[in-house]
């Protein structure tokens, strides 16, 4: 038993109020459950907004950094990609490509000359992938179209049948104080790609 707070007769401990006076016993509860569901529903929400805030607010890593890196090689290797074989056998600077001088082409900044052969796989006729030089810094350079001054240049439209290979020089007209990698694809239909070292004398 207990004592009513109000006129302080006993009353059952169970009883919600006084059977004397009517005085409640028991503090109704419910508006303060109600009040503090809200204030927890309000806290979760407030923790989710700042989560995908936190989110938004990463940076967002490179594709090519999360990518596998091409495999790279050097001049003499024998890289088969794809449905293409290829080796750079060798490379060299030169202001000049030719020895006429009704046909020379002076280079925006250096020609970079590389000998190369390139083999089609495939079981049908193909075109040569383009040839791409990539620098130190990862920027690309395509081949010039000054090569067509050198006897047995490779172009870009050139094109093998099955089994056939082709050997011959491509051109790049870029800057000489950087190092070169040579990127070769396997084709066309494929997005494999592979980078071959370059040691131009």
């Amino acid at each position: 038993m207990k004592n009513c707070p109000s006129c302080k007769k006993p009353i059952s401990p169970k009883a919600e109020t006084c059977p004397a006076c009517g005085h409640p016993t028991k503090k109704k509860t419910t508006g303060c459950a109600l009040v503090f569901l809200i204030g927890l529903i309000f806290l979760i929400l407030l923790a989710a907004i700042g989560s995908n805030t936190d989110a938004e607010n990463q940076p967002v890593k490179s594709k090519a950094k999360t990518e596998v890196a091409a495999k790279i090689y050097t001049e003499g290797d024998t890289v088969s990609i794809g449905y293409t074989t290829y080796v750079a056998w060798q490379s060299y600077w030169t202001d000049t490509l030719s020895d006429n001088p009704h046909r020379q082409n002076a280079p925006n900044a250096k020609y970079l000359v590389i000998e190369v052969s390139v083999r089609n796989d495939d079981n049908k006729e193909r075109s040569i992938p383009p040839f791409k030089l990539i620098d130190s810094d990862g920027r690309e350079y395509g081949t010039s179209s000054s090569g067509w001054q050198l006897t047995d240049h490779i172009g870009t439209l050139a094109s093998l049948n099955p089994d056939v290979q082709k050997d011959g020089w491509i051109v790049f007209d870029c800057p000489p104080d950087r190092a070169y990698k040579l990127k070769v694809s396997g084709g066309f239909w494929s997005s494999d790609d592979a980078l071959i070292q370059l040691t131009p004398k």
